[in-house]
């Protein structure tokens, strides 16, 4: 397996009819062979990347950041999107899907998913005159604090073990 698999079979399930929520797909991505913080990790951080790919050309000015907020442990850490592997990967399908005509509508419903785009239409209810927002990072509450605490291994983070074959 690797990353850029996962988010496209994330894609193709968030896409389906009807839409599952999150705890379905989070289950779904665990039965095909992911621990529960991969998944849940493709459930924050894949919407997200596809609002963004959307937003930022539409004048939204958008955060570098994110925060973990742990509900187990009442730990806060603040992660950068650039360096998250899964927010990368999900970055450069949405660019694609959104310049593919055929596959434009696909990227909006996963982009639709996004708190992002929900606080967007919340800001800007016609849609239309959304340049000039901007919004502040991202508040994850289903993913533990570990996934950004966690010990390096081999010089690259836990999460990296999809492109190597896993």
């Amino acid at each position: 397996m690797d990353i850029q698999k996962e988010v496209s079979r994330f894609v193709d399930i968030s896409n389906e009819e009807p839409a599952p929520g999150m705890n379905e797909l989070v289950h779904r991505l665990v039965t095909n062979g992911l621990t529960e913080t991969e998944a849940e990790a493709l459930v924050a951080f894949v919407p997200m990347a596809f609002a963004h790919e959307v937003l930022s050309t539409a004048g939204v000015t958008l955060p570098d950041t994110f925060l973990v907020r742990d509900s187990e442990t009442g730990a806060n850490v603040r992660g950068i999107l650039k360096d998250d592997p899964v927010f990368i990967a999900a970055r450069a399908l949405a660019r694609l899907m959104f310049n593919d005509p055929a596959k434009r509508e696909r990227a909006n419903r996963v982009a639709a998913q996004s708190a992002e785009c929900a606080v967007v239409l919340d800001l800007c209810p016609d849609g239309e005159n959304v340049d000039g927002c901007v919004l502040t990072e991202t508040v994850l509450g289903r993913l533990p604090a570990t996934y950004l605490t966690k010990p390096k291994e081999g010089g690259k983070w836990r999460f990296w073990r999809f492109g190597k074959g896993g």
